[in-house]
């Protein structure tokens, strides 16, 4: 993880260089000054000023003056001293009372024509201070930046890299099958939000393979009894003495064997229940309903009533109408099989969500098993369950129903018939 403040610390730094290399490519070049101006102005002399203050008398005291405010020499010469070391040019500009920069090897020279007299002043100004960036200087601020923007960019990856490294040392237990490693987040910014996330990953991880474990045991469980109750038909169907006996073992042995293809018909339904309803369709849910209702009738006919009642027009609901009668239908099926003699289906459509509700007149559910009941292959009564059908899949695939349809399905006591009451919700418009 070390390589990532390397490569951030890479990129600002060539985005600095760059930048600077821009700037000066680009950037205007500075207006043409005359040389001249530039003189006067690293001298600080004003030369009709200077030259009217010499013009006047007591010029040793002007002399003093201007040196002391000037900080460089001030001198006055007679005119032929200075004008014989001069060219041409220099010399017409004295005569029409101009003044004179010249570059000396020993640095710049102002020559300065005092009105009235045959004189010259001459101001020699000390050397330029040193350029920013020239020398020690230049280096020890260039270290200084450098210096500065490697603190930055440690400041604002140092975090990031820890958090960075303590996700890849999580992922890298959980890949070694600790499935309950998670990310300390301490955290508010993007970092955390990542870990954050991680963890949710890491939970639903956790999840789907402890469910898949349980899952088949589960199944391993369930197969286990119909597999023996069939070896042991079989081995009965050897031994029958007569045809007759022979033809009863044998459909014994067809009823495990519709057991266990009624089981592999749950799990691979079960097993289907992964993500989002996907084939969802506006359906007429009255009508399915009733039907459904009708179909829990036939499980005990001449025991249990089974009514359906809809509180109004439920009208059309978007939903997968394969999942969601599957899911209602197990529910009255659940409920058909523990009813004393009655189990009602009933249904309402308020803003923005759907409600079936399923009662029946049976035991009910105590409240301390509520939420088992919904995971696969979990009975409450295992020798009942037995006698009564079921492989123990119903309620679960019920749930993941409900979940596929960002539902869900809660259970409770039934306050007028006085077993269970199953509710299924789920919202509407998404």
């Amino acid at each position: 993880m070390r390589g990532l403040f390397v490569r951030v610390y890479a990129a600002l730094l060539l985005v600095l260089v760059v930048s600077v290399a821009a700037v000066a490519v680009l950037a205007p070049p500075p207006e043409d000054v005359d040389l001249d101006h530039q003189v006067f102005g690293m001298a600080g002399v004003w030369p009709d000023e200077v030259a009217a203050d010499l013009s006047g008398p007591n010029q040793a005291a002007v002399l003093a003056s201007l040196e002391e405010r000037l900080g460089h020499p001030v001198a006055l010469l007679p005119e032929e001293a200075v004008v014989g070391s001069l060219g041409g040019s220099a010399r017409r500009s004295l005569a029409q009372g101009e003044p004179v920069v010249q570059i000396r090897d020993a640095g710049p020279a102002i020559y300065l024509p005092v009105t009235g007299l045959s004189m010259i002043a001459e101001l020699r100004p000390g050397p330029p201070p040193p350029r920013l960036l020239e020398g020690t200087r230049g280096i020890a601020l260039a270290a200084l930046l450098l210096l500065g923007l490697t603190g930055a960019v440690y400041l604002m990856v140092r975090p990031l890299e820890d958090q960075l490294s303590a996700i890849s040392d999580v992922a890298g237990r959980l890949g070694s099958g600790e499935l309950a490693a998670r990310v300390d987040i301490n955290r508010q910014d993007a970092a955390g939000q990542l870990a954050d996330s991680f963890n949710g990953m890491a939970d639903r991880v956790q999840t789907m393979v402890e469910g898949r474990k349980t899952l088949l045991h589960g199944v391993s469980h369930e197969l286990r009894t119909p597999l023996a109750r069939l070896k042991f038909a079989l081995e009965l169907v050897e031994m029958a003495p007569t045809q007759e006996d022979r033809v009863k073992r044998l459909r014994e042995a067809a009823g495990d064997i519709d057991e266990l293809e009624g089981l592999v018909r749950e799990l691979l339904q079960f097993s289907r229940l992964e993500g989002e309803a996907g084939d969802r369709t506006d359906t007429a849910v009255e009508p399915l309903l009733a039907l459904v209702a009708d179909d829990g009738q036939r499980l005990r006919p001449d025991v249990v009533d089974v009514s359906f009642v809809a509180s109004a027009d439920l009208g059309l609901v978007s939903l997968d109408r394969k999942l969601f009668q599957r899911a209602i239908g197990n529910l009255v099926n659940n409920a058909v099989r523990y009813a004393d003699s009655r189990v009602r289906v009933s249904a309402e459509r308020t803003p923005g969500r759907f409600t079936v509700l399923v009662e029946d007149d049976g035991p009910g559910v105590p409240a301390d098993q509520r939420d088992a009941i919904f995971d696969p292959f979990v009975r409450l009564d295992a020798a009942r369950s037995r006698d009564t059908g079921g492989t123990g899949l119903g309620l679960a695939i019920a749930s993941g129903c409900a979940r596929a349809h960002r539902g869900s399905i809660t259970v409770e006591d039934s306050a007028d018939l006085g077993g269970a009451l199953f509710r299924w919700t789920m919202p509407l418009g998404y």
